[in-house]
């Protein structure tokens, strides 16, 4: 296993979910133990899920507070 960095809090928790070890964070780059491929994949299959579906619509509804 490797490390790789996200900074993407949406496809940080659906790595979380997945069961790959967090490590840590700094600031906003989330650190798993998990293979690039791995992680390649995770990515693709959260871009299709509705779990980023559902994230798009909370950050857009978070816009809507700003006003």
């Amino acid at each position: 296993m490797t490390v790789v960095e996200c900074r993407d809090l949406g496809l940080a928790a659906f790595v979380k979910n997945k069961g790959f070890k967090l490590l840590g964070c700094e600031g906003r780059v989330y650190k798993f133990e998990c293979g690039e491929s791995e992680y390649r994949e995770l990515e693709i299959e959260y871009a299709n899920s509705c779990c980023r579906a559902h994230d798009s619509v909370v950050m857009s509804l978070r816009q809507l507070q700003r006003f």
